[in-house]
C-alpha cells in the first residue's frame, strides 16, 4: 500500500508551482518531482546508474510513476534516500508522501556526509555491517579527517604508492643479495 499522507511540511525550503518546475528540464538544470517534494538531480544525472539518457525524457516533471514502476525501474531504498539528498523544495499544493523504508535502522543512524568520516564510523554500532554495504553517491568525496594536513595524505594519487615504494623495495633486494 501507499504510505501515510503528511499534512504539513514543517522546512524552511521553498515552495514551487509547475510552471516554474517546467522550466528547468534540461542535463544542466534538471528538476524533477515525487511524491510532492521537488529535486535538483542537475549534479546527479551523470552519475545515475542507468546513465542520463534514461531519465532526461521525465525532466521537469513527476517521476513518481515511473520511479516505482517495477516493470519499467524498480528503485531500491538507496536509490530514495539518495533522492532525499536533492531535495529543494516542495511541490505548491501537494501532499508530502513519507516513504516507509524497508530498512528503518539505517536512515535512523546519525551520518553527517559534511563532516569528516572518520570519527562517525564508531557510533554506528549494529549498523555497521548495513552502512558499509550501503553504496554512497556524494557530490564530492567524503571527508576522513578534520585536519587539512591529514587529510591531503588520504588522498593519494595511484601512481605515488609505486613512486615511494618500488624503489624502496630495489633498494632492500639488492641489500639483501650483497650479504649472500
Amino acid at each position: 500500500g501507499m504510505p501515510p499522507l503528511e499534512k504539513e511540511h514543517s522546512s524552511e525550503l521553498p515552495v514551487y508551482n509547475w510552471e516554474e518546475i517546467k522550466k528547468h528540464d534540461q542535463e544542466k538544470d534538471a528538476w524533477v518531482v515525487k511524491d510532492g517534494k521537488v529535486y535538483d538531480v542537475s549534479k546527479f544525472l551523470q552519475e545515475h546508474p542507468g546513465g542520463s539518457s534514461i531519465v532526461v525524457p521525465h525532466l521537469g516533471q513527476d517521476i513518481a510513476q515511473v520511479f516505482e514502476d517495477e516493470d519499467y525501474h524498480e528503485h531500491s531504498d538507496v536509490a530514495h534516500s539518495m533522492l532525499e539528498r536533492y531535495q529543494i523544495g516542495y511541490l505548491e499544493g501537494a501532499q508530502v508522501r513519507t516513504r516507509s523504508s524497508k530498512n528503518k535502522e539505517l536512515s535512523s543512524v546519525d551520518f553527517d556526509w559534511t563532516r569528516p568520516i572518520i570519527f562517525q564510523i564508531g557510533k554506528l554500532g549494529n549498523n555497521y555491517n548495513e552502512f558499509i554495504h550501503t553504496p554512497q553517491v556524494l557530490d564530492e568525496p567524503a571527508r576522513f579527517f578534520e585536519s587539512d594536513f591529514f587529510e591531503f595524505f588520504s588522498r593519494t594519487s595511484w601512481w605515488a604508492v609505486p613512486t615511494v615504494w618500488v624503489p624502496v623495495v630495489i633498494g632492500v633486494l639488492a641489500y639483501t643479495a650483497t650479504l649472500n
